[in-house]
């Protein structure tokens, strides 16, 4: 879940399960218009960083903070 971003059309989650600051080991995850994503098929235990960015029609925002979690 996120915070809205105002005159955004949409939100790009990205995923990494490798080093977070290798812009190539990013994956896109999902693009939304909704502010919080559920992502699922993740390997138990293992850990995860996620970013969003938001998308607007001056095109795609920085991405945010890259934040750290262990999947369930």
């Amino acid at each position: 879940m996120w915070r809205r971003v105002r005159a955004a059309t949409g939100y790009k989650v990205k995923r990494s399960d490798k080093d977070p600051s290798v812009e190539a080991n990013w994956e896109v995850v999902a693009t939304t218009s909704k502010v919080s994503y559920v992502d699922t098929g993740l390997e138990s235990f293992k850990v995860y960083w996620h970013c969003v960015s938001a998308i607007g029609f001056a095109g795609e925002g920085e991405p945010c903070q890259a934040l750290i979690g262990r999947a369930a």
